[in-house]
């Protein structure tokens, strides 16, 4: 009755080997090349090669197109790939769980780097706060979004492709301001409409250099030449640059907002442009089935609806000469010109009339806390109106023998048989 399965005669047994050949295809994939998946793998660009062909010879479809600087998936393998990787990453973090015990794997994160150390590690705390069991790991990109070719579980990228790519969202819009330093602006001439930028140092950053041009485009004015231009490899060396007085700078709106407030930077034209692309947030496949990937979506879209902010508008030095000078005002709020009336200083109280006539706010100074000198002792009606203490001084003893005297005192008789000759020494008057 109960006899051993009937097995199909067209049934085919389940081949063991697409699983084998399913890390080397998705290495290669995300690579794009043989060799380099060869690499990771410790093997030959030859064995990668021969087990994608024994995947694409099992599925009875073509994966890769070969060309000369390497291979490149075709649409079917675009979707297989996709697949691939869930299941993949789906398998890494059950693996994780074991080994921890199964506590959830830390969250890994990629940010653009200027969101990463101007918007996203300032604000990390606060998740911290809420979610103390998630442990995050915070790795930077340079400005190329290749999600096929990173292992995470959220990226912040500044990219246009976001509605190409899958689980991607807006998560706000960027404005593109020049800025330069207050110092620099008192070297030259204030830049009366965009053209005038031609003739001012400029900075650039490399990942992003085009954004120049798109900016010249929306003022309808042709781009100006970067050849004597400075570049550097992020957007933070080129905000420092721009600080130090090295040139004008394309800023984010929203990741200088801080220097714009303190007076570092000054924005050139008010308004701003829109920049060519925004930040998204972009998860991996199958990452939203984790708690804590969802926990931190939730809590980056709160932070992002937060952000929008409108553009700087342009500072204007007063009158008295364009750029600064005596007369210009300071980006601080300080500087040369005519000052703006602050809130009035409150009286000084009165003096006491005790102790010296010293008020008790001027007796807790160290000035105040010194005791008041003595005053003068008063004169003696005798002996010339000379008082004792002062005859004992150097000066009293001149001004004992010129004192006026009265005619009958003994000092006086003394004087005048002086003169005469008849006051000897040792003899009374």
């Amino acid at each position: 009755m109960n006899g051993p399965m009937q097995i199909p005669p067209n049934a085919q047994p389940p081949d063991s080997r697409v699983l084998d050949t399913l890390p080397f295809f998705e290495a290669a994939a995300r690579l794009g090349s043989f060799v380099a998946a060869g690499s990771e793998f410790g093997v030959t660009a030859a064995a990668i090669a021969y087990r994608v062909k024994c995947l694409e010879r099992c599925l009875g479809v073509k994966l890769f197109a070969r060309h000369s600087q390497g291979v490149r998936l075709t649409a079917q393998g675009e979707a297989y790939l996709e697949e691939v990787r869930r299941l993949l990453t789906g398998l890494r973090r059950a693996n994780d769980r074991l080994r921890n015990g199964g506590v959830e794997p830390r969250l890994k994160l990629v940010a653009v780097e200027v969101v990463a150390e101007k918007w996203l590690t300032p604000r990390l705390s606060g998740f911290k706060a809420a979610h103390p069991h998630l442990a995050v790991e915070v790795e930077t990109d340079r400005g190329a979004f290749t999600p096929a070719q990173r292992d995470f579980d959220v990226w912040i990228a500044f990219t246009d492709r976001a509605g190409s790519t899958p689980d991607c969202e807006t998560l706000f819009e960027e404005t593109l301001v020049p800025v330069c330093s207050p110092a620099l602006l008192r070297r030259f001439d204030r830049p009366a409409e965009p053209r005038d930028l031609h003739r001012w140092p400029l900075l650039y950053d490399l990942a992003w250099a085009p954004h120049w041009a798109h900016w010249f485009a929306h003022h309808g004015v042709a781009p100006a030449d970067l050849s004597p231009a400075s570049g550097f490899q992020s957007h933070s060396m080129t905000v420092r640059a721009a600080v130090a007085g090295m040139g004008v700078a394309l800023g984010h709106a929203g990741m200088i907002a801080d220097e714009l407030e303190r007076g570092l930077l000054v924005p050139l034209f008010g308004g701003g442009v829109p920049a060519p692309a925004s930040y998204v947030l972009c998860t991996s496949p199958g990452a939203l089935e984790r708690s804590g990937v969802r926990a931190f979506r939730d809590w980056v879209r709160g932070e992002a609806a937060g952000q929008a902010r409108p553009p700087p508008r342009a500072w204007c030095p007063p009158r008295g000469g364009p750029g600064g000078g005596r007369g210009a005002a300071r980006p601080g709020g300080g500087g040369g010109g005519r000052r703006r009336p602050g809130p009035a200083r409150p009286p000084r109280p009165p003096l006491s009339p005790g102790r010296g006539g010293r008020s008790p706010a001027d007796r807790r100074t160290p000035r105040g806390r010194a005791p008041p000198p003595p005053p003068p002792p008063p004169l003696s009606p005798g002996r010339g109106g000379l008082s004792p203490a002062y005859r004992r001084t150097p000066r009293g003893r001149a001004a004992r023998s010129a004192a006026p005297c009265r005619s009958g005192s003994w000092a006086a008789r003394r004087r005048r048989r002086w003169r005469a000759g008849t006051c000897r020494a040792g003899r009374s008057p």
